[in-house]
C-alpha cells in the first residue's frame, strides 16, 4: 500500500471522527437550549447553582445494582434562601421524547442535606405533557428555612433488574430547582381530601360524606371514587339518563355474571358512544365479578356473604375456575358491592347522606344469590345495598379509570368541578 493511498485513508477517518464528535456536541447544545417546562427562578428568593450543565444523556449505559448507583459521580445541586421567610424548592426532572429506555428501568435517589431512598422513575409522581418532554418528574420538595442553604446529591442510574433490548438504548433528561409546585390530579386530590380517604392496600378511596369530588370529563359529570395505587383515579357516572335490566335469561347460574351479561353490551357501547374520543386518558384496569360461593338451599356469592352477614367488604378477588368470574380487566365496567360498602352503603340501613346516593336503584357487577333464579347486588333508592333478580330494569352509572397525571383545575365542588389543563 502506497503513502499516499495511507494519508487518504487517515485523512477519511479522521473527518469521520470529527463528523461524530460535532454531531455529538451538537445534540447535546440542543438539548441545553431546551426550556425547561417550568421556570426555574420564579422566586427571588431562591438561588441555585449546578454542578454541571443539568443534561442527563445516556447511550447503552451499564446496568448498575442500588449500592454502585449510589457510588457513581452525583449532580450537586446548592440551593440557597436569601430572604427571611421560609420557602421550599422542588427538583424537577424533564424526560425527553427521546429517551427509548422506559422509565421504570431507571432509578433515581438524593443525598445530602435531603435525601430520598433509591427508587424506580416511574414511581414518582409524573406530569403527562405530550410535548417535546414526554414526562416532567416531581423527584423531592426541597424545604428552606430563612437565610439558609442547603445542599443535595442527585443521582440516577440504569436499574441492574433490567436487560437492555436494542442495541442503542438512550436516555435524555434534565434536572432542575424550581419554585413552582405542580401537582398531578393525583396529588390535588390526595392533599385537598387527606382526611377523607380509606386506606386499603394502597388504594385511596373516598368517603361517602365528602361532597367535594366532583369531575368534568368527556362533557359528563362524574363522582370521584377513590386514588388508585398506582396513581389513576377511579370515576363514577354521575347521571340517571342511562338504565337497562341486568339480562334476559334469569334462571341460569351464569347469569350473576357481567361477561355473559346484556349489561356489558349496554356499557361497552356507551363507552364506544361517548368516551372513545377520551380512549388515551382511560386506563384498562381489573374489574372483580366474585363468583365464589357457598351453597345451602342456594347459592350465596363471596360479596354477598361479606356484606350481608360478616359485614367486612374487601377489595381482594376471590380466585375461580369459572371462565365468566374472577378478576377482568377493562376499559369500563361497575363498581362492586364491597366498594360500596367501603364508601358507605350499608345491607341493613339506608343512607341518604352519601355521594354514592341518587335516588334511584342503579346496578352493581357483584354477583348476590342465585336461588333458582339469578340476583346481582344493587345500590337502593334508599342508598343501601341489596340485590336485583337480574331481568329487572335500573339506572347504570359506568366505572372508568382515568390517569391521575394530568394538571387538573377546579376544586371538585359542584360548582368549580375539576377539569384536565
Amino acid at each position: 500500500m502506497n503513502s499516499r493511498y495511507k494519508t487518504r485513508i487517515i485523512v477519511i477517518l479522521v473527518l469521520l471522527v470529527i463528523n461524530v464528535l460535532v454531531l455529538t456536541h451538537y445534540e447535546l447544545w440542543t438539548m441545553s437550549k431546551k426550556d425547561d417546562f417550568l421556570a426555574i427562578n420564579t422566586n427571588e428568593c431562591i438561588n441555585v447553582i449546578y454542578s454541571d450543565d443539568q443534561i442527563i444523556n445516556m447511550v447503552n449505559p451499564r446496568a448498575l445494582s442500588d449500592e454502585d448507583g449510589n457510588t457513581t459521580i452525583p449532580n450537586t445541586i446548592t440551593i440557597s434562601n436569601s430572604c427571611n421567610s421560609n420557602e421550599n424548592a422542588y427538583l424537577y426532572l424533564d424526560v425527553y421524547d427521546k429517551s427509548l429506555i422506559s422509565d421504570d428501568k431507571m432509578k433515581v435517589s438524593v443525598n445530602g442535606d435531603e435525601s430520598l431512598s433509591f427508587i424506580n422513575l416511574n414511581k414518582l409522581n409524573g406530569i403527562d405533557v405530550n410535548e417535546e418532554i414526554k414526562k416532567i418528574y416531581k423527584v423531592l420538595k426541597i424545604e428552606l428555612p430563612s437565610r439558609s442553604t442547603k445542599r443535595v446529591n442527585f443521582r440516577i442510574w440504569f436499574d441492574d433488574d433490567n436487560a437492555l433490548s436494542e442495541s442503542k438504548n438512550i436516555f435524555n433528561a434534565k434536572y432542575y430547582i424550581s419554585s413552582d409546585n405542580v401537582e398531578t390530579f393525583s396529588e390535588k386530590l390526595s392533599n385537598n381530601i387527606d382526611n377523607n380517604l380509606i386506606n386499603i392496600n394502597e388504594n385511596k378511596y373516598i368517603k361517602g360524606d365528602y361532597n367535594n369530588n366532583n369531575l368534568k370529563f368527556a362533557n359528563m359529570n362524574w363522582k370521584i371514587l377513590a386514588i388508585n395505587d398506582d396513581n389513576t383515579i377511579k370515576i363514577m357516572y354521575d347521571g340517571n339518563d342511562l338504565e337497562s335490566n341486568y339480562t334476559d335469561a334469569i334462571y341460569q347460574e351464569k347469569s350473576v355474571a357481567y361477561d355473559e351479561s346484556k349489561l356489558k353490551d349496554y356499557i361497552d357501547n356507551f363507552y364506544k358512544e361517548k368516551l372513545s374520543d377520551y380512549d388515551g386518558d382511560i386506563i384498562e384496569k381489573p374489574y372483580c365479578v366474585d363468583v365464589s360461593s357457598i351453597k345451602t338451599y342456594r347459592y350465596n356469592y363471596g360479596s354477598f356473604i361479606r356484606n350481608f352477614e360478616k359485614f367486612e367488604p374487601s377489595i381482594e378477588c376471590s380466585e375461580t375456575s369459572l371462565e365468566y368470574g374472577g378478576s377482568k380487566k377493562y376499559k369500563i365496567g361497575l363498581i362492586t358491592m364491597d366498594e360500596v360498602a367501603i364508601i358507605g352503603g350499608l345491607s341493613n340501613q339506608d343512607n341518604y347522606d352519601y355521594y354514592l346516593y341518587n335516588g334511584n336503584d342503579y346496578y352493581t357487577m357483584s354477583p348476590a344469590i342465585f336461588n333458582g333464579r339469578a340476583y346481582v347486588g344493587i345500590v337502593t333508592s334508599t342508598g343501601k345495598i341489596d340485590a336485583s333478580v337480574v331481568n329487572t330494569i335500573n339506572k347504570i352509572r359506568p366505572v372508568i379509570n382515568i390517569k391521575g397525571d394530568k394538571t387538573v383545575s377546579g376544586d371538585g365542588s359542584i360548582e368549580n368541578p375539576y377539569k384536565f389543563n
